[in-house]
């Protein structure tokens, strides 16, 4: 078996870590992390750095937010685009 590189090893951690940050932030964590997590902390653990749990509940958290912010952002926008076309719709009418 060939040895692995500590670079190949972290770039993988690292991806694992970032999809189980937005799994998690999108609700996907039945029963307490997502596989993506354990994925990483294994990976982690490979290369001798340790996964931080409170970190990653941070990272969630405002990951969350941000998609929260995001999907009311995107409400607003639709919500005045049908008002702007009901107001068309209104103005047509009256003429």
């Amino acid at each position: 078996m060939l040895p692995v590189r500590y670079g190949d090893i972290k770039e993988r951690a690292d991806e694992a870590y970032e999809k189980a940050v937005q799994r998690q932030a999108n609700g996907m964590n039945k029963p307490r992390f997502t596989l993506a997590y354990y994925h990483a902390e294994a990976l982690y653990k490979l290369i001798g750095t340790p996964c931080n749990v409170n970190e990653f509940k941070r990272r969630v958290a405002d990951t969350k937010e941000e998609l929260d912010k995001e999907h009311i952002q995107k409400q607003k926008e639709k919500e005045e685009a049908y008002w702007e076309q009901w107001i068309k719709q209104q103005n047509k009418r009256r003429k």
